[in-house]
């Protein structure tokens, strides 16, 4: 099988010799580092460690000394930039470039110079510096700190991140621009998404174009194989030797088919967009599919749930009330950016309108929004809807059950949600039909008032005539009075010379139980005075 590679002896020796290479993908002499606290404990095949801690990354932060940490599948993923070799346009005072690629943020307020890569280019021409990460790696972030020196800080401005396979900058790939000054002993962490095996910084404008002084070059990146770059069931030219593919020794570079990774193409890859994934380590260059998350894509966001739960509402002024419910506890901690809830409301019977948002908390175990300017003596419904979204796009989960409030004191007010993240107002629209009915409620209470007014006054008055009646009898009896004045308006009666109409009265008044409380005797009598004197 070693003569399949070629007739010439040499190039069979140096098969030999690439043989315990190429055996072997994580660890000291194989195609990747071990990136385990304990080389030891990596497994040669997967680079996955035995604590399944992955180690320490550099530089160390003083506000997050875990920042640069490695992480990723087989720990591959960090500053890739640390201990490679790197250039610069001319060196300023033994400043030299690889003090930007040391593990160490060089430079203090008190020594602005110490540890600091800086330029010397001659004038004119912009100054940069690259680092040769040595292989094809994916490129994810670059993160650059200056210095404290009042003088030189200003220069770190207009400048681009580049990327590419020379050592040429300016045929590299702008990545990322910076056009604001960053402040002294400050940093800039900006997103490049670029594949290549130099990554540069280079001014583009400004004073003084040809210096600049950097204190740390961090660029966080993985390696990644060239798998683009071969055809199925076939190695790599420069890993195999002229195109002779040796299966047990190019494992880890043989082209898997779509969808499947790793050692002998064992492993599926997770959801990733367009179903591929490296065959390297599994992950999806392009992201992952809608609803899932993860370096390989295989964390589902689940659907959430507020079933079954119902929100408090409580009166908390004369038109407002707060609205507090128990979020989703089963939402992990790290997810909790992908989670949010959307307060609702419905007056009486009708639909449900949504109001604000707010996101999931992550320590707390319940939230709480205000309701302002809802009307009073009215019923109202709320219930919390839950929604997970990712890229733009929000998906409802099962709402919490709804509460009925209705407000018994304060003056009626409007409502129409309108709302903030933690307590939310509403919007007045006057309601025409509110005011009629009340206007309409009031008029008819006042008229109500004045008929009731108007009886008791009459009533009052019967009684008093009544009484003054009652008197008049009695004195009349007492002390009676000529015939001819009091009766003068009748006429005279001849055949009726005895008839004494006062007798009718008298016994009126002197006999109350016979006819006083009778409505009717007082007209029967008149109508017996009028018929006799009809016949007379």
């Amino acid at each position: 099988m070693v003569t399949s590679c070629g007739t010439n002896m040499d190039i069979q020796v140096a098969f030999f010799f690439l043989l315990p290479i190429a055996s072997c993908v994580f660890g000291d002499g194989c195609l990747f580092p071990c990136r385990c606290n304990d080389q030891a404990t990596c497994d040669p095949h997967t680079g996955s460690c035995s604590d399944s801690q992955c180690r320490g990354g550099l530089p160390l932060t003083p506000d997050d000394p875990g920042r640069f940490n490695w992480r990723g599948p087989a720990c591959q993923i960090g500053n890739v930039a640390y201990g490679k070799p790197s250039a610069q346009s001319g060196v300023y005072e033994g400043m030299v470039s690889g003090y930007a690629v040391d593990g160490v943020i060089g430079g203090t307020r008190e020594a602005w110079y110490h540890g600091c890569a800086h330029t010397d280019h001659e004038d004119g021409e912009a100054a940069w510096l690259y680092v040769n990460l040595q292989s094809l790696h994916q490129i994810h972030n670059v993160t650059v700190y200056n210095t404290f020196d009042s003088g030189g800080y200003p220069r770190m401005s207009n400048f681009s991140i580049r990327v590419g396979n020379t050592s040429d900058v300016n045929q590299h790939t702008e990545c990322a621009r910076k056009w604001e000054t960053v402040g002294p002993g400050g940093l800039a962490s900006l997103e490049c998404q670029e594949k290549g095996r130099f990554v540069s910084f280079r001014r583009e404008g400004g004073n003084e174009i040809n210096l600049v002084t950097i204190c740390e070059f961090v660029v966080i990146g993985e390696p990644i194989t060239k798998e683009d770059q071969c055809l199925w069931d076939q190695c790599l030219w420069d890993q195999c030797l002229w195109d002779q593919c040796v299966w047990d020794q190019c494992l880890w570079y043989q082209c898997c088919k779509v969808g499947y990774f790793g050692h002998r193409c064992t492993e599926e890859c997770g959801k990733c967009k367009n179903d591929a994934c490296s065959t390297t380590n599994g992950h999806c260059s392009d992201g992952c599919q809608l609803w899932f998350i993860g370096d390989l894509c295989k964390i589902e966001l689940r659907r959430p749930t507020l079933g079954g739960l119902y929100p408090s509402v409580r009166h908390l002024s004369k038109s407002s009330a707060i609205v507090t419910w128990t979020q989703d506890l089963k939402i992990p901690s790290s997810q909790s950016q992908y989670f949010g809830y959307t307060v609702t409301y419905a007056e009486g019977s009708g639909g449900f309108i949504d109001g604000p948002s707010v996101a999931h908390g992550v320590s707390a175990v319940q939230q709480s929004m205000t309701v302002s300017n809802i009307y009073a003596y009215r019923d109202y419904r709320f219930k919390v809807r839950i929604y997970r979204e990712m890229d733009g796009k929000r998906e409802y989960g099962w709402p919490s059950e709804s509460t009925l409030i209705q407000l018994t004191t304060g003056a009626p007010s409007t409502s129409m949600i309108t709302g903030l993240t933690d307590s939310f107002e509403t919007t007045a629209h006057p309601s025409q039909t509110s005011d009629v009915i009340i206007a309409i409620s009031a008029a008819l209470g006042f008229l109500l008032f004045v008929f009731v007014v108007v009886i008791l006054v009459l009533f009052s008055k019967r009684d008093r005539t009544k009484s003054s009646s009652r008197s008049t009898a009695t004195v009349d009896q007492a002390s009676p009075v000529a015939e001819g004045p009091a009766y003068a308006n009748l006429g005279e009666v001849p055949s009726k010379a005895n008839y004494a109409p006062s007798n009718h009265y008298e016994s009126l008044t002197l006999d109350p139980m016979n006819d006083g409380n009778n409505q009717y005797a007082s007209i029967e009598a008149d109508y017996e005075e009028i018929s006799e004197k009809d016949l007379s």
